[in-house]
C-alpha cells in the first residue's frame, strides 16, 4: 500500500489539508502504507493529492481514501457508535461550509499570501515544466471553490464578503475548542478521522508563515487547539516533523548566505553585464557588422553594415546628402 502526497515543510508532515487527514488516519489506524512525498498531482486520476495505490485500486480524494480505509477496517472508526458517527459526519460538514471557504481565501485568493507564500512553494514542489503553470491554474480553481462555497447574497461587497467567511471560520474555531474541551481527542479516548480532520484543516493554519491569516491569534487563543495539533504532531509524526524542521533550517540557511553574499553577487552580475557588452560589441567589429569610415571631411562615422551593404555604397550615399 502506498499513499502519494505533497511534502512536508514549515515544521508539518504534509502542507496540504486534504494529504494531512489521510496520513493523520493512516497513522492512527497504524496502517502499514508507505508515504511517498510525490509533489506530482499529474500521478493521480482526479489531478489532485493524495493519492493511495494498493491491489491495483487507485483512489483519489480524502473523502474516497478515508472512506476505502473505513472499508479495510484499517482505521479507528468501527469502534465508533452511532451517534458518535453521526458527529463525524456533523463536524466534517461543518468544516467544509464554515472553515475551508476561509482557508480557500488565504491560501489562494490572498495577493500576497499567494505571491510570498503558495505560489513560491508549489512552483518549487512541482516537477518541470507542470511547476510554470501549475500554482495559477490550481488558484483559478481554488477561486472558483471558494465563489461555490461561499454562497453568499452578490450585493455584498468585497470586504463584507471577507467579514463573513472569517466569522464563519472564527465561529467555527469556537465550536471545535467547545467540543474537544479538556480532552486529548473529539470522540473518546483514541483518535478517528474527526481528529485526523481537524488536525488537517487547522495544522497548515497555525504553521504556514502566511503574512496575512486573519484567523491566526483566534486559533491561539484556542489554546485547546492549539495543544491538540502540537500533540498530534509530536506523538505520530516525530520522523517527518524532524524532517521538515532539517527543510526550514536548510532554506533559513540559504536565505541568510544569499543576504551576506548580495554585494558581491551585484558586483558579479555587473562585471557579466559588461563582459557581455564588450563581447558583443568585439563580435560586430569583427564580423564586419560595425566598420569605421573615414570620409572626405576628415571626420569620422560609425555604419551599422546590418545586410552587409556595400561601404562605396554607403559613402555615396552620404556625400549626395552633403
Amino acid at each position: 500500500m502506498e499513499l502519494e502526497v505533497w511534502g512536508c515543510d514549515w515544521g508539518l508532515p504534509s502542507v496540504d489539508a486534504a494529504c494531512l487527514t489521510v496520513m493523520a488516519c493512516c497513522k492512527f489506524g497504524e496502517v502499514p502504507v508507505k508515504i511517498n512525498q510525490t509533489n506530482n498531482p499529474w500521478r493521480s486520476p482526479s489531478g489532485n493529492l493524495p493519492v493511495l495505490r494498493h491491489n491495483e485500486k487507485v483512489i483519489s480524494g480524502v473523502t474516497e481514501v478515508c472512506n476505502y480505509l473505513r472499508e479495510q477496517n484499517l482505521i479507528t472508526d468501527y469502534e465508533l457508535t452511532v451517534k458518535q458517527s453521526s458527529e463525524t459526519l456533523a463536524f466534517q460538514a461543518l468544516l467544509e461550509e464554515k472553515l475551508l471557504p476561509a482557508l480557500l481565501r488565504i491560501w489562494w485568493q490572498d495577493d500576497r499570501n499567494f505571491s510570498d507564500v503558495t505560489r513560491p512553494w508549489f512552483a518549487k514542489a512541482v516537477p518541470f515544466p507542470q511547476n510554470f503553470y501549475y500554482p495559477v491554474r490550481k488558484q483559478s480553481k481554488c477561486i472558483k471553490q471558494f465563489t461555490e462555497k461561499m454562497r453568499i447574497n452578490s450585493a455584498l461587497t468585497p470586504e463584507d464578503a471577507d467579514l463573513k467567511v472569517f466569522r464563519d471560520a472564527k465561529e467555527c474555531l469556537n465550536c471545535l475548542s467547545h467540543k474537544l474541551g479538556d480532552g486529548e481527542f473529539f470522540l473518546g479516548k483514541n483518535p478517528t478521522t474527526l481528529d485526523a480532520l481537524v488536525y488537517g484543516y487547522l495544522a497548515p493554519l497555525l504553521k504556514a508563515p502566511f503574512p496575512n491569516n486573519p484567523l491566526l491569534n483566534h486559533l491561539d487563543n484556542c489554546d485547546n487547539l492549539t495543544l491538540f495539533c502540537s500533540r498530534i504532531s509530536q506523538r505520530y509524526f516525530p520522523i517527518e516533523i524532524k524532517e521538515s524542521e532539517a527543510i526550514r533550517d536548510e532554506k533559513a540557511k540559504e536565505n541568510k548566505e544569499d543576504i551576506m553574499e548580495f554585494p558581491h553577487k551585484y558586483r558579479n552580475i555587473v562585471l557579466a553585464g559588461l563582459v557581455a557588452v564588450t563581447a558583443m560589441v568585439g563580435f560586430a567589429f569583427m564580423t564586419g557588422m560595425v566598420q569605421i569610415i573615414e570620409l572626405d571631411d576628415d571626420t569620422t562615422d560609425y555604419v551599422y553594415d546590418k545586410d552587409h551593404m556595400n561601404i562605396d555604397e554607403e559613402r555615396d550615399t552620404k556625400h549626395s546628402r552633403n
